[in-house]
């Protein structure tokens, strides 16, 4: 069984297909969730924060405007607190989502939720970027 992100791989700019915004945003994060090995629902979450910066960057710079400066500039300060290959696998992150995933107009927001890692998952939403259109 393919994941949702071989499935979004083949999307070749027909309508966008529903399906599990938690799946894809999961599988697109999952470099990053193996090089952090989260130990704990907040390390989770981080990861998981950082996935979605990387997923929403490039979204946010192509509207343009101080929302998109404001954004780069407060992405380019996290980058800079992580140790250097966790850094390097954000950025391939970013590129991944510039040249893969192109393609895909909306925004994600997702969190970890729960008390352990045990009952931890991920809650995530697609949401529409103004002056956009699925």
């Amino acid at each position: 069984m393919s994941s949702k992100l071989d499935r979004l791989k083949k999307f070749q700019g027909g309508k966008w297909k529903q399906g599990k915004i938690s799946e894809l945003i999961l599988d697109f994060a999952r470099p990053l969730l193996d090089a952090m090995k989260p130990t704990s629902v907040e390390d989770y979450n981080t990861a998981m924060m950082l996935a979605t910066m990387c997923w929403n960057l490039p979204v946010i710079e192509k509207a343009g405007g101080e929302d998109a400066k404001k954004t780069r500039r407060l992405f380019d300060e996290r980058i800079d607190l992580l140790p250097h290959g966790v850094a390097k696998l954000v950025l391939q992150l970013v590129e991944s989502r510039k040249t893969e995933f192109v393609q895909i107009p909306f925004y994600i927001l997702a969190e970890a939720r729960g008390t352990t890692l045990d009952n931890c998952r991920i809650h995530a939403e697609a949401r529409q970027p103004p002056g956009t259109e699925l």
